[in-house]
Order: C-alpha cells, then structure tokens, then sequence
C-alpha cells in the first residue's frame, strides 16, 4: 500500500490548481451521472429479485451462505461477498434497491482511482492520467455497470485495483499481496474472470519475477477467494466438476466455428468501445478501437520495448482468449476490457494532442458527447446497455414495473385484497411481482394482493403473496411484454381460456409493452 499512496502523492503534487479543479470537477461529475436519471431507475429483473430475497434472508433470517448467485451452469455459483456486501443495505431499505445501488456506485466509483493512478504510472504523465480520469467518469458503459444491482458489477472495480497493482508487481515487484486480493474479488463477482490466474502467472514467469513474489501473489489470490475453498470442500467440489466439464468435456459437441467466435469477439470490442470511449455504433466502436490501437503503436513505436506498452497490449487482448471457448454470448466476456480500452483511448488521445491539439482535443470533444448521448438517450428511452446484455426486452427497470404495480392499485381503486394472475417469464415464479408488490406495500401501505392460476414452488420470495384458487370481484391480469418467447402456446392458450372463463375484461392499459387489465368475476 506504500506503492499506492506514494502514487496519489507524486500525481497530486504535480497538478496545477486548474488541473486539481478539473479532477473535482470529473469527480463530481462521475457521482451526478451515475445516479442520473434519478430514484429506482434501476435493472429489475428475476435475478435482482432472486438476489434481493437470499440477500435479506442474511440478516434476517440469519441465513449464513457460503455460495453466491447462480452462473449460467447448474452447480457453479458466482462468489457470495456479493451478498454479504449487500445484506446491510437491502435489510436497512427493507428491500427498496435504492440503497443497495447507491452502495454498488460507491464500490465502483472507488474504479475511478486506480485506472487514473495507473495511466500516470504507465508513462508518468499527467495529460494521460486525466484523460483517462474524464474518460472513466463519463464512460456510458462504466455508469450502467456502476448502478446494475449485479454480481457482474460487484467485480468491476476489483478488477480496476488488479490491473493497477499487477502494473507495480510487474514494474516494482511490489504490491503482489493486494494484486492476489484484488483479482481474487473480482473473481468472487464474477467466477469466469478465474482465466486471469493461468493467464498473469504466465506473464509472471516470462518477465522472470522471483518465485518468492510469485507466492505473495498467490497468498493474496487464496485469501481473496477463500470462500469458494470452503463451498468447494464443503459440497465436494462439485463447482470444480462442472467447471471442468463445462470448459473440456462439453466442447466437442457444442463448440463453434473459428469465423463465428471471432465474429462475436469484434461485436464484442465494438460495442464496448463505443460505450467505453465513444461513437454512434457498435461498427463505428469498432472502428474507433482499430483507430485508437494503430495511433498507440504509431506514436509509441520507439516505447516498443518497454513494459509498459506490452502491459496495455496485453490487458486489451487478453479477453480474446475466452472467445476460443463457446460461451461467447455470455455478459462476463467483455468485462475485462472495460479498463483497457479506456487506457488505449486515453493514451491514443494523449498522443494525437501531443502531435495536433486541433485533432486531439477534436477527439476527446466527439468522445466525450457521444457518451453523454448514449447515456441521456438510453436512460430516456429505459435501454440499459443499448439493449446489448439485456437483449430487446421492453419494462426492465425498477421504476417501470413499479409504475405498472401502482396501475395495478388505481384500476381497481378499493382498499381490499384483489387477486392477481400474471402470464410471464419465468412462468408461475412470482419473485419479481412479489418483490414489487411487497415494496408498494412498504411505501403506500396498500393490501397485498392474492396471486392465482399456476404457481411454481421453490423459488425465493414464493411466501410474500398469499396464493387463491378462487379470483376476488377485482381481479387484476399482468401480460408481460415477452411472454411468448419461452412459453409454449398451449401454456398460454390454457392461460388466455382461463382468464377469460372465469373473469370478463374491463379495461386494459399497456405500460412499456406489459398489459394490465382490470378483469371483473363472472356471476
């Protein structure tokens, strides 16, 4: 940590005034935008409420987890420091995601730190360092990771900590300790980051670091994932089992061709550049990187030898390896790149105003605007991530299905109990409308209402609405906008038949492509 304070002491002290007004200013403005636009504009979807439910259960029900959320395969679980981080916020808000995302903002603000600290290691100067300060503050995709209620995000500002303490392992041959930590909390976030440790130990052993530092490294990684040793030892190993299985034995039959993986790596690069560093397109993103990598090498062509540009190089290429296995749609891939590709554009930028301020400054005008646009028309039009994680998926916000639950309440306008039936994905798992239900209960003090038709047990959140077979006078029926991509027909045949024989429609809103109708019991 010596490194560390030594660092911010060097870069500060060689600020001028205006330079330390514009790092307040960038400061300030990475806080306003990340909480911009304003309460519950939020992602909510089944995994936040899934999360928040096992999350709450922590502290109040004093259930002590040793496993974190789900991954995409059965059996291997994220780390659980995401929920414990969260537990005293969720329990103090009484469920309201409010708190837990101003929490995760502070957590990933605290990324602003190191990526400005390591721009103005790599080659001591100050124009690198704050363009890349501005640069994190304002990157569209940085803020959407900062404020996604996520395990995702819990590793994202670990992982700004390891690339910057990995630079002073490599370069100092200090900091290994907190190097381990960090990445060994990124991973707890998001388990498949876990290709870092083959991938730096390598680099390791070629620039010859001692084994001794080597072992501190190590220290720190064990003691940053110390609770997936317990989980494993504890259920047999049984994430190590499907881990291999998944990453070997599947791939013979499920693997894709090399034109499709690298495909899916260039989408990936150029959507992330764009939201990263600037652009209109995930083509024009693309672009942008090939621009901003040939400047680098152009203008640091006589650095060629030195450590410091094979670190970028590396750190911006080393997620391309995960492209050569066949999870290339999954949201952990382009994690890794998030910091590098501002590290590529702060320097790229960096040189291009050493050579042509008209240009340079040009750049970082275009960047800076369009990564504002992107956020302000985003936010405007509820588009997390430009539909890119989430795919095309209409109502996703907090504040959406909020506003839907309160439609809900003034249609039927009584103060008594209305049944409730919902036709949506997962199908008969009410997390998400117990969660929302339960928090208009907790901010109005409105009845909860009794949910019918087909329910699916086991499922977090599954005891909060009181189940009926029989629909009150009111009833309400939720529609949600992708009811149809999941569910077969005959479900939603039998769904439709259902409604329809026992209640008759009187009146149905569409709110961000859900419908709600307002249904009256047949005599």
């Amino acid at each position: 940590m010596n490194t560390f304070f030594a660092d911010v002491v060097a870069f500060v002290g060689h600020l001028t005034r205006a330079q330390r007004l514009f790092v307040l200013v960038f400061l300030f403005l990475a806080v306003f935008l990340r909480f911009y636009p304003g309460q519950d504009n939020y992602i909510w979807t089944y995994d936040q409420a899934r999360d928040a439910y096992t999350i709450r259960s922590i502290i109040e029900e004093h259930n002590l987890m040793l496993v974190g959320p789900q991954t995409e395969f059965f059996g291997l679980r994220h780390g659980v420091l995401f929920y414990y981080f969260l537990s005293p916020f969720y329990y103090l808000s009484q469920g309201d995601p409010n708190l837990p995302a101003a929490a995760l903002i502070a957590w990933n603000f605290t990324a602003l730190i190191p990526i400005t600290l390591l721009a103005y290691s790599l080659r001591k100067s100050k124009r690198d360092a704050l363009i890349a300060l501005a640069l994190t503050a304002v990157s569209y995709q940085l803020i959407e990771y900062s404020r996604w209620i996520s395990n995702l995000s819990f590793a994202v500002a670990p992982l700004a900590w390891f690339y910057y303490f990995f630079w002073h392992l490599l370069d100092k041959r200090k900091s290994a300790v907190a190097a381990g930590v960090s990445l060994g909390l990124a991973i707890q976030g998001e388990f498949f980051l876990v290709y870092l440790i083959p991938l730096s130990l390598a680099y390791l052993y070629v620039v010859k670091v001692k084994m001794g530092i080597i072992a501190k490294y190590l220290l720190g990684l064990l003691f940053g994932t110390a609770t997936f040793l317990l989980a494993e030892m504890k259920f047999n190993f049984i994430g190590t089992k499907i881990f291999i299985t998944e990453f070997l034995g599947n791939h013979g039959d499920k693997g894709l061709t090399a034109s499709q993986s690298l495909s899916k790596y260039f989408d990936h690069v150029g959507t992330s550049t764009q939201q990263l560093a600037g652009g209109l397109t995930p083509t024009m993103g693309l672009y942008f990187f090939f621009f901003l990598l040939v400047s680098v090498v152009l203008f640091y062509k006589n650095d060629w030898r030195r450590p410091w540009l094979h670190y970028l190089l590396l750190i911006v290429f080393s997620h391309s390896l995960l492209f050569s296995f066949r999870f290339v749609d999954a949201v952990f891939v382009n994690i890794p790149i998030l910091f590098p590709v501002v590290l590529l554009a702060s320097m790229a930028v960096s040189g291009w105003i050493s050579r042509d301020r008209l240009i340079g400054w040009g750049l970082v005008a275009a960047m800076l605007v369009t990564l504002l646009w992107q956020l302000w028309f985003n936010s405007k039009n509820f588009m997390p991530f430009s539909w890119w994680i989430l795919e095309q998926q209409q109502g996703v916000s907090f504040e959406q299905k909020m506003d839907i639950v309160s439609t809900a309440y003034k249609l039927v306008n009584s103060d008594e109990a209305f049944s409730l039936s919902v036709l949506g994905l997962p199908y008969g798992v009410s997390t998400v409308w117990a969660s929302l239900f339960e928090q208009y209960q907790v901010r109005t003090g409105a009845p909860l209402p009794l949910l019918t038709g087909f329910w699916a047990n086991g499922y977090e959140g599954t005891t909060v609405l009181a189940r009926t077979d029989h629909r009150t006078k009111r009833h309400i029926t939720i529609i949600e906008s992708n009811y149809d991509v999941l569910i077969d027909e005959h479900t939603i045949a039998a769904f439709f038949e259902n409604e329809d024989k026992t209640t008759r429609l009187l009146e149905e809103r569409e709110i961000a492509g859900f419908r709600v109708q307002l249904r009256e019991l047949l005599d």
